[in-house]
């Protein structure tokens, strides 16, 4: 079990370095074909393509960095879930701003691969 949620913990970490290098293609291969993303003040997104043209906007608007800190991760039935802390710093022109969010990774097996299936930013 512990190789497992190893397992899932990278994915987690490699999804979001891939995010800070704004590897669209990576990204798009780390998440389930029925993902959904939940965060504060936007409307629930769901798919691969839906999540392409929210990182296509924000990486277009703003440069953005962030670090996970995992505090929490478990395997229910055939989820896995990794939870934590999110510091996000965004930089728009002169301005840049820090805050943190709860984070939630909820993933599971598909086509033979563990998959992210759901993102929930609070």
């Amino acid at each position: 079990m512990e190789a497992s949620l190893q397992t899932a913990r990278n994915l987690v970490l490699e999804y979001s370095q891939l995010v800070r290098e704004q590897d669209m293609e990576a990204i798009l291969a780390t998440l389930s074909h029925e993902i959904s993303l939940q965060i504060p003040d936007y409307p629930p997104l769901t798919g691969k393509e839906e999540l392409k043209l929210f990182y296509e906007q924000r990486f277009n608007q703003a440069e953005y960095t962030f670090e996970l800190n995992i505090s929490d991760e478990k395997i229910v039935s055939d989820l896995y879930f990794i939870n934590g802390i999110m510091h996000r710093t965004t930089i728009e022109a002169s301005d840049r701003s820090t805050e943190a969010l709860d984070f939630s990774f909820i993933l599971r097996h598909e086509d033979g691969n563990l998959k992210i299936w759901q993102m929930r930013l609070v």
